[in-house]
């Protein structure tokens, strides 16, 4: 063989060895870095769960069936003629919950607009309103209770579902 041609195969020897070694560190680099990644601590869907929940425990729902809860709000207004779909009570330690659903001919428009006067008029704080294409919501408070008025839009039957949850706070 010429010595040109041994220059050449030298040449190509070494950018295949050159390859090679790079290959391997770089695939060695990142084969530590997925390590470090995969044993990295995270916050789990447990731990995630256990710094959302109190500690006081989930007290029994009682469902109403088609009455209003007793200590529900009774001058929020709840349109005439609207069967509820959902109606029940949760009793905490330190406030009471009752939640009503319902089913509304009115538009989320118009349910929204009627929930806003009535907290305007009644002289509640409106502390948080929300508007969107098919979602409405309105969270408002008196020295009495929180209310959570949620609507969404149901294109089917061209209304809408309303739901209400009213805190009272126990003293």
């Amino acid at each position: 063989m010429s010595q040109s041609k041994l220059r050449i195969l030298f040449v190509v020897v070494l950018v295949f060895l050159l390859v090679g070694i790079t290959y391997t560190l770089f695939s060695e680099q990142n084969k530590e870095v997925n390590q470090e990644a995969v044993t990295a601590p995270q916050l789990g869907a447990e731990e995630t769960q256990k710094t959302l929940v109190s500690e006081e425990p989930k007290p029994p729902r009682v469902d109403y069936g088609n009455s209003v809860p007793p200590d529900f709000l009774s001058s929020l207004p709840i349109e005439d003629g609207a069967a509820l779909t959902e109606s029940f009570g949760l009793d905490y330690q330190n406030q009471g919950q009752s939640t009503v659903s319902f089913s509304s001919k009115k538009t989320a428009e118009q349910n929204f607009d009627t929930y806003r006067s009535f907290f305007t008029e009644e002289q509640f704080s409106i502390v948080n309103e929300y508007k969107s294409e098919s979602l409405y919501s309105l969270y408002a408070t008196n020295e009495k209770v929180e209310v959570n008025v949620t609507i969404a839009s149901d294109e089917r039957s061209e209304g809408a579902t309303v739901t209400i949850s009213v805190l009272r706070k126990k003293s």
